[in-house]
């Protein structure tokens, strides 16, 4: 076990030493593992053995207030929120998978105890909706069943949001919240920011003023930071490409490496394509396109396709597999390209059609709606 100096008890300096002590019920010598949960990793630091009367304990160095998970055997674990000079206890029984946990020394960990306790509720009620599904999916009225599951489902998912949302609310003060505002319930997030923006604003008002220096808080920042910046990228660019709008020209190299402007296209109908030959839909576009292309060509259609790929010989070779004849760009810098944010994309593909003189008539249309405007021409 190799553990740096600064982790474990062996270094001098003690006033940054947390303890964090564990009893355990139904235990049977479980493997026991002591995490710290960084923004971007889960970095392991010490791992030990419950011993015979159902005991485990740990001494880790916390230089400031942060996150730790415990992982009991292969399925059982515990979230704390850990400060210097903590004295942490724990107590569950492994019977019931630490679903009913409780911890003393630790405020914000004893409110994430609590949460962890209604939260599982809320999990086995969707699991035994889960078990109905699995035992009458064969059933003749099964669609009628699945829209009672569905509807049941949909309220205890609106049960743990409201509930978890009052738990942000009362604990904004506790970096513990920043767990929660992270939480899925199955497969889904419980907030986002588009959704759900007043409550990550909530604990970025409050936690970045109380904590400028901590990780946890200066990573929600910049998350809330983020968000606004692309939001203001998306006005921008709804307002930029608007219908009705002149499209900015664009000056790209092709797949021979020379420059290939936008304005170039001498078309009565230009279609801009933004795509990625990673991206399954936008090769599933260029099929279509290629027939269009081909049909179409002489009446005045033309395709200015922009890659955001990085890799030049995959987004070459997908030129040929495609049948790709028509203009094709690419900076080949990806989704690192500034064009990324000059088109605020989110998504792929993305389309615009545009008159002879690059004027905006629409975005993104249906494959009939494109075929209905190509046939338009002389």
């Amino acid at each position: 076990m190799l553990i740096a100096c600064g982790v474990i008890t062996s270094c001098s300096d003690r006033k940054e030493h947390v303890l964090i002590q564990g009893k355990m019920e139904n235990s049977n010598s479980e493997l026991v593992v002591i995490s710290e949960i960084t923004p971007k990793k889960i970095v392991q630091l010490d791992s030990t053995i419950i011993d015979k009367e159902g005991s485990f304990n740990f001494e880790i160095q916390v230089p400031q207030t942060g996150f730790y998970v415990i992982h009991i055997g292969r399925n059982s674990y515990i979230r704390l929120q850990v400060e210097q000079k903590d004295e942490i206890q724990i107590f569950g029984d492994l019977d019931d998978n630490l679903s009913t946990y409780t911890v003393s020394g630790s405020e914000a960990s004893e409110m994430l105890s609590l949460y962890n306790r209604v939260t599982a509720g809320n999990k086995k009620l969707a699991d035994s909706l889960g078990q109905i599904f699995l035992d009458q999916r064969h059933m003749d009225k099964f669609t009628q069943v699945r829209e009672q599951i569905d509807s049941n489902y949909r309220a205890i998912f609106d049960k743990q949001f409201y509930f978890t949302a009052g738990v942000i609310e009362d604990n904004a003060h506790q970096l513990a919240s920043l767990l929660l505002i992270n939480e899925y319930f199955g497969r889904t997030p419980l907030f986002n920011e588009k959704d759900n923006l007043d409550y990550f604003l909530l604990l970025d008002s409050v936690l970045y003023k109380n904590y400028p220096n901590n990780q946890h808080a200066q990573d929600h920042h910049k998350r809330v930071q983020d968000f606004h910046h692309k939001k203001d990228l998306v006005e921008k660019a709804r307002e930029r490409f608007g219908v009705g709008n002149y499209f900015p020209d664009l000056n790209l190299p092709d797949r021979n490496g020379e420059m290939k402007s936008l304005y170039s296209e001498d078309g009565e109908l230009v279609l801009v394509h933004i795509w990625s030959a990673l991206n399954a839909k936008g090769r599933k576009q260029n099929n279509d396109l290629a027939v269009l292309y081909k049909d179409f060509h002489e009446k005045g259609f033309r395709i200015y396709s922009i890659s955001l790929d990085n890799n030049l010989s995959l987004w070459k070779n997908a030129l040929k597999v495609d049948q790709m004849e028509w203009t094709c760009v690419c900076d080949g810098k990806g989704m690192n390209s500034p064009l990324v944010d000059l088109f605020a994309l989110e998504k792929l593909p993305v389309s615009f059609l545009l008159d002879e003189n690059k004027k905006i008539i629409d975005t993104n249309l249906s494959f009939e709606e494109l075929i209905e405007n190509i046939r338009k021409l002389n």
